[in-house]
């Protein structure tokens, strides 16, 4: 018995093959308590110790034994920023943290992807911010995504000036 598909993504399933021959007539194959004649089983779930078996015809046998189907972690992440916007029109930097998933992991935020996660010069909005979208992907494809807003302070707006002061044309008024 092998795992002939193995589970690439945490929550995924397999294919188990179980391969035999000899014995009287057609061939039964059991795995995890199901039985077919063609050796292959689908939508096998991760778990350890999952028993097998072949019997022929006769029920000569059984040839027995168990199967480990294992499966990676699950792939998590979270933003955050690591430099915020402090002043209207100043901008953010990003940061994407992933854990569990395969390998090297790719981030994607606004459409830009890295290796690092670090994402420089995002601009910001009053009020609720910018919605940006954002994903990991690892080596075998699995991926998380989620959108995150960045919002900048509002600019200081000056509304009024007074002066009682009279100025001729060219002149200067400091106040």
């Amino acid at each position: 018995a092998a795992v002939t598909t193995p589970i690439l993504c945490n929550g995924e399933t397999a294919i188990v093959t179980i391969t035999a021959s000899g014995g009287t007539g057609a061939l039964s194959y059991t795995f995890n308590g199901n039985t077919n004649t063609t050796g292959v089983f689908t939508g096998i779930a991760p778990g350890n110790n999952l028993a097998w078996s072949v019997k022929d015809a006769n029920n000569c046998g059984p040839v027995s034994g168990t199967l480990n189907i294992s499966q990676p972690t699950a792939l998590s992440a979270s933003v955050s920023e690591s430099a915020s916007i402090v002043c209207f029109g100043g901008t953010a930097n990003i940061q994407i943290t992933a854990a569990g998933g395969t390998g090297v992991k790719q981030y994607t935020f606004n459409g830009v992807t890295n290796t690092t996660g670090i994402f420089t010069g995002i601009a910001g909005a009053v009020g609720v911010g910018v919605s940006y979208n954002w994903s990991v992907t690892d080596v075998n494809s699995c991926s998380v995504s989620g959108t995150y807003n960045v919002v900048q302070p509002s600019q200081i707006v000056v509304s009024s000036i007074g002066s009682n002061s009279a100025i001729c044309a060219g002149a200067t008024l400091n106040l």
